[in-house]
């Protein structure tokens, strides 16, 4: 049901455009950059390393959200060590839906650039290897597929190479269903979702014969199966809806046209028509299977077609394209614009009354329909994009077009409107990541589409895409495949010569920041080359390009240009030190008037609070940065100074977000009625897990029974799915537009299943939710203060009773940790959250573990202490805890004033607050610590780690790693504290 489902595979359509629209308004309109809406980060509070991998768990986290990511991107990724085939990079938007890495994508596109992309070009580009088609493949995926290639293929030119690949793939899609049949994996069943009524209707309309050789099952033909099932339905209609007897209709007249059934199933939907307002079916998809059905047997005349159109364009939108105009009509029923449903209205209209009437209304709202999906329609592939797979909405695209009565030169000739060029950039794209991951095949077909399209005026005669070409042939090695005198000629002459302002910059026609960086970068992979060593012209372009950007430097020692608009601050500093990089120039030692470089700016004012980096806080901005940050890293440009942690308050440092491995998340979940099954409340999830660090991840966390199917929730607590009812969820009040088992969750996130009776109806209200929970007892969490304060020697190993005192802490659960939190909870440092649960799996947060060490160590603020602290209010239950252990010198805050309570601790942030507790200093060889990932370990928190190792009171793991991002347990926080009071006594 919903967004967590494969039912409706469309909501890349609006996603698309807002996108797109979005990036074109960035374009043309000047950017905000003098003052930031939200307080920066602290500066110096992290290092190039640290910023780089924010930033890929930027960029992971909006793939994960439906967020398009390109090659550039994604050759940066794989410059920062990203395995883009692995896990992580699983799922995620685009035409290639499902468990498809982005490394297959991007492959994936890569294989579908070219000079000649269209419809049918783009569904041959997706057969799988087994025959079937699309993300999914399958029975689902394939049916469509085959249906329009069997459509068109009488009208492709015979001889002609289409031909050939139309044909082969037909046999192959044929072949796939025909195995999978003769092997019993897919039983026919006309309202199945594997092998269904339309399977069937495409092989038939493949040329198949169903009634013979391999279409005889255990001595039963498939024809025999579709007419005794036709049958059967006709013999009693009244006991079955319009929807399954339009797939009997469907079908049987697929396979027997001359049936007396037909006509008994046709006036059997007729007559339901008007039960419900002219509509056929409990939704838009159904009424429009019905009507295709209808009219494919000749019957639609004999509805009332008035009553149909009326209901149909209930679900009818105006489209706008990215520029604000209007562009046609779509159809939408969970979204307001689906490109496969709009394809399915326009092939069921071309029945109507009026289709061919240019005055009447259906021939216009046909119009429509075909004006907004040549809109979407993809420049790059031919596609027509929906969210979950292109494949289906491109092959019914199609077949509207064939039941629209166009022909071949229409949708696939010379001039067609339908038939693309892929855009040299998005070639480059594809190249310089699929050159970073050694395909010589891949490489060489790409290479080759650009080298085919250089002239002297460059690829596409456009400086911002011809750029692209020039650095991605350099990157790949592959320049000199081009006339590379022809190159030079070209990219000297767009620069420009006279003295100005603009003088050395890039292009003639406008002085653009980037641009001039691009071009520097691309003349350098020229200056490397035979031909050009130690060419003067070029060399002086570079200097004079670079002496224009150098201009550019701001006080807070960005690098940008702020006029006549502003540019994005981040994207040009980045560009201008990846530049400087590749001229073997340091930025660092670019400073401003009051003494900041281009680097000090990015390791201080990039990241934004919320996870993003720079003005725009999108993928492209964050890509930037990272590219950035790797360079600095790599030059060593971002050591810190000397003095506490290396920067702001050493436990401060590694911040709260979603760690690689664990984090915690709130969720609820509410069933059929109303009725909360679940919290909410908190639960740790895991990359370990079963789903990992995803909404099914954390459903599976609270501990709910379920079921799923290949990861798609079909029942919770005992609730089944039924017809268009089922379960839907959210993330942050947001249904993403990708599977549950898809979408990456961050620490904080608040997710919400819930069982949805009516696509309209919005979802609970999580206020309310949190209004209907039990609270506990304490009231403030389960660490609130203690009247009597406890000294360290008070903590001794408790005898453990036959049962323990918490209900989620024992043998049977958190053994390891059971004597810890038994010794603890005896000598009153914890209470648990309500008396009888412990909640071990959640992660601990600031304010629990000030509290858990205050009264383990029996720590007091003294009189009249002082509260530093902007977020720590007077009457909060874990005041007197943070203060104490404030004036103890365990935390420091940030930077801002803050301490955040509510945050969630890592495990290397806890440890630096141990260490603190223990006040020793590092032993020996601190710096070669034994874990596995000691390297993932923070620079401010590897002494205090090895403190920590050394007293016994941190372990690691048994593989061997210590994790030191992972949000820490409870559980493991108190064994950590109950270690420390036992190593403070034996000092």
């Amino acid at each position: 049901m919903g967004a967590q489902t494969k039912k409706r595979p469309t909501y890349f359509t609006l996603a698309l455009i807002i996108v797109f629209f979005a990036g074109i308004v960035s374009l043309l309109m000047p950017v905000s950059v003098g003052v930031a809406d939200e307080p920066a980060v602290p500066s110096g509070a992290y290092s190039a390393g640290d910023l780089a991998a924010k930033a890929v768990d930027f960029i992971n986290k909006e793939y994960q959200g439906g967020e398009l990511i390109n090659g550039h991107t994604a050759y940066v990724l794989t410059l920062a060590g990203e395995d883009l085939a692995g896990e992580k990079w699983s799922g995620g938007p685009f035409w290639t839906a499902g468990t498809r890495t982005l490394k297959a994508r991007i492959e994936k596109l890569g294989d579908l650039c070219g000079d000649e992309r269209g419809l049918i070009s783009f569904i041959l580009g997706t057969q799988n290897d087994d025959g079937s088609f699309g993300p999914y493949g399958g029975a689902y995926g394939t049916k469509a597929a085959l249906q329009a290639l069997a459509r068109i293929r009488p009208d492709v030119p015979a001889g002609s190479a289409v031909y050939d690949e139309v044909k082969n793939a037909i046999d192959s899609a044929v072949g796939f269903f025909r195995t999978a049949y003769q092997s019993g994996e897919l039983g026919y069943e006309v309202n199945g979702f594997g092998f269904d009524y339309r399977c069937v209707e495409a092989l038939v309309e493949a040329g198949e014969d169903l009634s013979t050789g391999d279409w005889v099952y255990n001595g039963k033909s498939l024809k025999a199966e579709v007419l005794a099932s036709a049958a059967a339905a006709a013999a009693d209609t009244s006991a079955l809806d319009a929807v399954y007897l339009a797939k009997e209709l469907t079908v049987l007249y697929a396979v027997y046209p001359h049936s007396d059934d037909i006509a008994t199933l046709a006036d059997a939907i007729i007559g339901g028509q008007n039960q419900d307002g002219g509509n056929f079916g409990q939704s838009v998809y159904d009424h429009v299977m019905v009507l295709t059905a209808l009219g494919k047997t000749g019957n639609v005349s004999r509805i009332d077609q008035a009553k149909a159109l009326e209901y149909l364009n209930e679900f009818k939108h105006e489209h706008v394209d990215c520029w604000g105009s209007s562009a046609g009509v779509a159809w939408g029923g969970y979204l307001p614009e689906e490109s496969d449903l709009t394809a399915q209205v326009l092939t069921a209209l071309s029945y109507f009354e009026g289709a061919d009437d240019p005055d009447h209304t259906v021939f216009k709202d046909i119009e429509g329909g075909l004006t907004y999906l040549l809109d979407v329609q993809d420049n790059d592939t031919g596609a027509v994009p929906a969210q979950w797979d292109s494949t289906f909405s491109t092959a019914e695209t199609l077949i509207a077009l064939k039941a629209l009565g166009k022909e071949y030169e229409d949708y696939a000739g010379n001039g067609s409107p339908w038939m693309k060029q892929t855009r040299s950039k998005t070639v480059a794209e594809c190249l310089m990541a699929i050159a970073g991951w050694n395909d010589a095949g891949r490489v060489g077909k790409l290479s080759e589409i650009l080298q085919q399209r250089h002239s002297a005026d460059g690829f596409d005669n456009n400086i911002f895409s011809d750029l692209w070409a020039y650095l991605a042939l350099g990157t790949a090695g592959r320049l000199d495949s081009l006339d590379v005198s022809g190159a030079k000629a070209y990219l000297l002459s767009r620069q420009q010569t006279v003295a100005g302002d603009a003088y050395g910059s890039w292009d003639k026609d406008w002085a653009d920041f980037m641009a001039t960086c691009q071009a520097v970068r691309s003349l350098s992979h020229l200056l490397s080359l035979p031909d050009f060593t130690g060419d003067g012209e070029i060399q002086t372009a570079i200097d004079t390009g670079i002496g224009y950007l150098g201009k550019w430097q701001q006080v807070d020692g960005s690098v940008y240009k702020d006029t006549p608009w502003p540019d994005d601050p981040l994207v040009d500093t980045a560009e201008f030190v990846i530049t400087l990089y590749q001229q073997g120039m340091d930025p660092a030692e670019l400073e401003s008037s009051d003494g900041f470089s281009p680097v000090d700016y990015l390791l201080n004012s990039a990241l934004n609070p919320d996870g993003s980096f720079g003005a725009c806080r999108n993928v492209l901005d964050a890509t930037e940065a990272l590219h950035a940050y790797l360079l600095i890293e790599q030059a060593g440009s971002d050591t810190p100074d000397a003095g506490d942690s290396g920067g702001s308050s050493g436990d401060d440092s590694g911040g709260s977000g979603s760690s690689g491995n664990n984090c915690s998340v709130e969720i609820a979940v509410v069933g059929l009625d109303g009725e909360l099954l679940f919290g909410p409340e908190s639960v740790l999830i895991g990359s370990y897990g079963k789903w990992g660090l995803t909404p099914l991840g954390a459903l599976h966390a609270t501990g709910l029974t379920y079921q799923d199917v290949n990861g798609f929730v079909i029942n919770i607590a005992g609730q089944t799915n039924s017809g268009m009812c089922g379960w839907m969820y959210q993330v942050n009040d947001t249904v993403p537009m990708v599977a549950a088992k898809d979408y990456g969750l961050q620490a904080g996130d608040r997710v919400l299943w819930w069982y949805s009776v009516d696509l309209n109806s919005p979802a609970p209200a999580w206020d309310d939710l949190l209004k209907r929970k039990v609270e506990p007892s304490s009231g403030g969490g389960n660490e609130a203060p203690s009247p009597t304060p406890v000294v360290p020697v008070d903590v001794q190993p408790a005898p453990i009773p036959g049962e323990g005192r918490f209900a989620d802490v024992g043998a049977g659960s958190f053994a390891w940790a059971w004597d810890a939190v038994e010794a603890l909870a005896a000598a009153g440092a914890i209470d648990g959250v309500d008396g009888v649960h412990f909640e071990p799996a959640r992660a601990m947060t600031r304010a629990e573990f000030s509290s858990l060490l205050v009264r383990a160590l029996g720590l007091d603020s003294g009189d009249n202490p002082a509260n530093h602290f902007t977020d720590v209010g007077s009457g909060d239950w874990y005041t007197a805890a943070v203060i104490a252990a404030a004036e103890a010198g365990l935390f420091k805050g940030y930077a801002d004033g803050s301490f955040r309570p509510n945050d969630a601790i890592t495990r290397e942030e806890a440890t630096v607050v141990l260490a603190r507790a223990l006040n020793l200093a590092a032993p020996e060889g601190a710096t070669d610590l034994r874990y596995k990932d000691s390297d993932k370990i923070s620079l401010w928190a590897r002494d205090s780690v090895a403190i920590a190792a050394a007293r016994g009171i941190v372990t690691g793991f048994p593989d061997g790693t210590f994790r030191p991002r992972t949000l820490a347990s409870r559980a493991e926080c108190a064994v950590m504290v109950f270690r420390l009071t036992g190593a403070a006594q034996k000092d």
